[in-house]
């Protein structure tokens, strides 16, 4: 499991919701980490679809659906108001707001 934040927060909620009280093998600090834990054969982890999607070590492990489900995280975007004159800025912010309407 995440060692802090707001996974792990969530998490442990969803635990106590349910009434589980899980067995921590161990808290690490980053998705990768819990990735490759549970690829080595060290049980189940919790981490967000989208890092499982990206992770090199995907094909290494089986995804399970849990039930309830757990709530997606939003996602924001920023970026300093004098950068927003860069090309590369204008073209993230075109593609976000096409991704948003979707």
């Amino acid at each position: 499991m995440p060692k802090i934040g707001l996974s792990r927060q969530r998490i442990d909620r969803w635990f106590s919701e349910n009434n589980i009280v899980p067995d921590v093998y161990a808290e690490v600090a980053g998705n990768e980490a819990i990735i490759a834990m549970v690829s080595l054969g060290c049980g189940v982890g919790v981490v967000p679809l989208l890092v499982l999607e990206k992770s090199p070590a995907r094909e290494q492990v089986n995804p399970l659906k849990p039930s309830p489900w757990l709530a997606p995280f939003s996602i924001a975007i920023c970026t300093m108001r004098k950068k927003n004159r860069s090309p590369q800025v204008q073209a993230f912010w075109e593609i976000a707001k096409q991704l948003a309407a979707e």
